[in-house]
């Protein structure tokens, strides 16, 4: 089954998938859902995928929970407080976050288009010059 997913795929992704015993195989469907209105109530904040979850297409789940917690301490070290020191933590990062957010779920779409869409973008991600195709996937910011 997988095998058929992945015919139209690079080779090189044909023989991994061949390469790999079936038991070893394993299958986590991806839910997205809309990023959090508000990530502070009170004395009460939330970071990483509570606030901003995101496909992991991009791959960048994990460092823009990371992100969330340096912008965090930083926030936590000033002498204000703890109530307006979260809310200027949320508008630091939320920003930033839902950027990040939005190209990964972009991309998702991208990828997982099929018939006639899947071989336009196909075509156009081969027309596309290397150095351009991979400044997609760089983040500006």
């Amino acid at each position: 089954e997988v095998a058929d997913l992945y015919r139209d795929w690079h080779p090189r992704v044909a023989s991994v998938i061949d390469a790999t015993d079936p038991d070893e195989i394993t299958r986590h469907d991806v839910y997205d859902r809309p990023l959090a209105q508000r990530w502070v109530s009170g004395r009460v904040a939330v970071v990483g995928d509570a606030a901003h979850a995101m496909t992991p297409a991009l791959g960048q789940g994990g460092a823009q929970a990371l992100e969330d917690a340096v912008a965090l301490a930083r926030h936590l070290v000033s002498e204000q407080p703890a109530g307006a020191t979260l809310l200027a933590f949320e508008r630091d990062r939320k920003r930033r976050a839902s950027s990040v957010a939005w190209l990964s779920r972009t991309s998702a779409r991208l990828g997982q288009l099929g018939g006639r869409m899947a071989r336009v973008r196909n075509a156009v991600a081969r027309a596309t010059p290397s150095r351009l195709f991979e400044a997609g996937f760089t983040l500006p910011f």
